[in-house]
């Protein structure tokens, strides 16, 4: 890989920097950027719309603010039938969706996240999940998609009711570490309450970037959590075990990224 004035000067006939100079690299680059973006915001609403893909957890009110500043008309969406207003939840519940609105107040809140995420731009870093890679591509305020082990752990010694229900979650691998804080009163169904998020699971997580920390040879991501999924392993290629059946691939997946963690670990 050349710079432009090394490229022309390795060939006999210079004629790259005829045609190129840096603001049209960079013209470009912002093209590519953005053009590899919307490609990750479509391939994750795609892979949410499978049978098998599930969103386990929603921030409604950040996902709200997010759809007006995108200019998302939220009266229009309020007003369509079946809509639940979310405060309508009873906040005598474990979770917000434990009522008998939850299955409307899930459609109404994915297809706002959907129409969302085609507004934004999102960088899928599932496959690029190493120190060097993150430094590059990311800023505050980027939003990423995170596929890969979390861990999810929760700050109350027993099960609450109602808000406030504080829990953290983290992606640790190859020198990075992901990190964010949930309600998890916010969870779309029980077994999304008492078994997804929690404990160590293969899921995805829609970040928004807030603060980037470079202790000496790693990088922790302080992030905004948007929604958490599961179901969406075709967005993860990284150490991908191709003709293993799907459960099997995401044991061999939880092994692969805590050997990897654990390394990580004994090397600091």
């Amino acid at each position: 890989m050349l710079c432009l004035k090394h490229h022309d000067e390795a060939h006999s006939v210079k004629q790259l920097s005829q045609n190129l100079d840096a603001n049209k690299i960079r013209s470009a680059k912002k093209f590519w950027e953005k053009e590899v973006s919307l490609f990750a915001g479509k391939a994750l609403i795609s892979a949410a719309n499978f049978p098998d893909s599930d969103w386990l957890y929603f921030n409604h009110s950040r996902i709200l603010r997010l759809a007006q500043r995108e200019g998302i008309d939220i009266e229009a969406w309020q007003t369509k039938s079946g809509y639940v207003s979310f405060a309508d939840a009873n906040a005598n519940e474990t979770y917000m969706y434990n009522s008998g609105n939850g299955a409307a107040m899930y459609e109404r809140t994915k297809e706002l996240l959907h129409r969302t995420i085609q507004k934004i731009i999102v960088v899928n870093v599932s496959d690029l999940f190493d120190a060097k890679s993150m430094k590059a591509l990311l800023n505050k305020g980027s939003f990423i998609f995170v596929q890969g082990a979390h861990t999810l752990k929760s700050t109350a010694k027993k099960f609450k009711t109602g808000r406030g229900q504080t829990a953290y979650g983290s992606r640790k691998a190859n020198h990075v570490a992901v990190q964010f804080s949930f309600d998890h009163w916010e969870a779309t169904s029980n077994s999304a309450r008492f078994v997804w998020l929690l404990g160590r699971q293969s899921i995805g997580s829609l970040l928004q970037v807030h603060e980037i920390v470079c202790p000496e040879g790693t990088i922790i991501i302080k992030c905004t959590v948007y929604a958490i999924a599961h179901g969406l392993g075709a967005l993860k290629t990284r150490d991908y075990a191709a003709g293993l059946p799907k459960l099997l691939w995401q044991k061999r997946q939880l092994d692969e990224d805590e050997e990897t963690e654990e390394n990580d670990e004994l090397s600091n």
